[in-house]
């Protein structure tokens, strides 16, 4: 592969593929406000966000790695291979490690896990890579695009070139290394999707069809805040009484008029909407349809078991 198409890949994988990857991770991490319509953010109004999308994610996650994955192997040396896969996953993080592929995989449809090894016996570890600075190759290679900054140092850009028969990193434009495969010609990236997506190297994401919805319940909410701030104030219209202007307002004081045709009624307060409330649930109940979580693990959340 030659510096011409690496440039050229990089440079659509920046402007093409990395920003609707970030949107995925914003809405996941609950910077929604971008989503909020302009007459919410333009001026000093009440901002609601809710962030439905990660405890849905989560929950998922809990579900399917809650608990250690046990490895199982066939065969008359299954002993050692589910000692050695046992001692692979234990020095890449253990549970930890599946359950960060898995939630990556959830919100951007695919992780590629990069497989590399050292000289010492089965030196063997799986890194995870962010989807934002990688992308695969069809022949089974990954380039990795990434800003290192440490402390005291300048940031320097860094691509890593991952092929299955040559591995080369490049340093502020400078080749730093150019070496053999790093499993000597097999492929070193496994890339785990969520769901296929068909003739595409990227899956589906479970957090791209809940963003419409997660924008249309964060703008109702805000409404409704908005509604109850201006509504919630409360007078009280005295008729009938002599010098109520004197008298203070606050509980247990009482009025006392001989006037029989004497009146106090309240003007405002948060009235009712119940049409409001139903397009609110509604959403919710259309984030249900729209989530991936299956109905266990959904009747789990509605039955308020837990710290959900």
């Amino acid at each position: 592969m030659t510096d011409e198409t690496i440039h050229t890949l990089i440079r659509d994988h920046r402007d093409r593929r990395r920003p609707i990857l970030q949107r995925r991770l914003d809405y996941f991490e609950g910077r929604t406000r971008s989503g909020l319509p302009r007459r919410l953010t333009d001026g000093p109004r009440e901002i609601v966000l809710e962030n439905d999308i990660a405890w849905r994610l989560h929950t998922m996650v809990d579900l399917i790695l809650g608990r250690p994955v046990a490895i199982r192997a066939e065969g008359p040396r299954r002993d050692e291979i589910e000692a050695a896969l046992d001692e692979v996953f234990e020095r890449s993080g253990g549970i930890a490690f599946l359950q960060d592929a898995a939630t990556l995989a959830h919100v951007h449809g695919r992780v590629p896990i990069l497989i590399r090894h050292d000289d010492s016996p089965l030196g063997v570890r799986l890194d995870l890579v962010d989807p934002r600075h990688a992308i695969p190759l069809d022949d089974g290679g990954l380039i990795i695009d990434v800003v290192r900054t440490d402390p005291g140092r300048p940031p320097v850009e860094t691509i890593e070139v991952i092929e299955p028969s040559r591995h080369r990193r490049f340093e502020a434009g400078t080749l730093v290394h150019d070496g053999p495969g790093l499993l000597g010609g097999l492929s070193p990236v496994v890339l785990l999707r969520n769901l296929s997506d068909p003739l595409s190297h990227d899956g589906l994401s479970d957090v791209e069809p809940l963003i419409g919805l997660q924008d249309e319940l964060n703008t109702r909410l805000s409404d409704r805040a908005n509604r109850v701030t201006m509504q919630a104030f409360r007078m009280l219209l005295a008729k009938g009484i002599e010098g109520p202007e004197s008298l203070p307002v606050e509980p247990g004081t009482v009025w006392r008029t001989w006037n029989p045709d004497a009146d106090v009624r309240a003007i405002g307060g948060d009235a009712p909407a119940p049409s409001e409330e139903r397009h609110i649930q509604d959403i919710r109940e259309a984030l249900d349809k729209v989530s991936a979580i299956p109905p266990l693990a959904g009747g789990v959340v509605q039955g308020r078991i837990g710290n959900l």
